[in-house]
């Protein structure tokens, strides 16, 4: 955008409903938006969804894991209503067998999400799909800050 943030756009039911917005120093939404959820590309051989709690972690965690076969989605935070009822309808439509990698932060706050969306794939009672979580090493950390800090490394 005119600031130099990266858009990520967030889609619902009727199409796109707002943007998330990432900068160096700046994390947020789009004002008049509405959280829904931003999507990869996806493929019917996809045999994974790896879900993030911001789209530039989502690229953060393809660069490091980068699965064939993965699609991604970021909730940008705290879930809305409409974003439990999104998830539950994409949980239905997977295909046999997929698994749903939820990989949020390693922070209070990424484990009540995960907790959250274990409940939401409980619901839907596709007994098929496999649920893992997957969190970053140290406390307080996101796939961001993995990817910044083993750059620093690099260094």
């Amino acid at each position: 955008d005119r600031y130099g943030n990266a858009v990520f756009p967030h889609y619902d039911r009727q199409g796109l409903c707002g943007f998330e917005l990432r900068n160096y120093h700046f994390k947020g939404f789009a004002k008049g938006g509405q959280k829904g959820l931003w999507y990869s590309t996806s493929t019917p051989e996809d045999e994974r969804l790896v879900i993030t709690e911001s789209a530039i972690e989502g690229l953060s965690y393809h660069a490091l894991y980068g699965p064939e076969g993965s699609r991604y989605f970021s909730i940008a935070g705290e879930m809305n209503t409409m974003q439990r009822q999104l998830l539950e309808a994409a949980f239905l439509k997977l295909a046999t067998s997929t698994v749903i990698v939820i990989a949020m932060n390693n922070d209070a706050g990424g484990r009540h999400l995960s907790e959250e969306i274990k409940g939401l794939v409980l619901a839907t009672r596709r007994g098929d799909l496999t649920v893992m979580d997957k969190y970053p090493d140290g406390d307080g950390i996101d796939w961001n800050d993995v990817i910044k800090i083993g750059k620093r490394r690099e260094r």
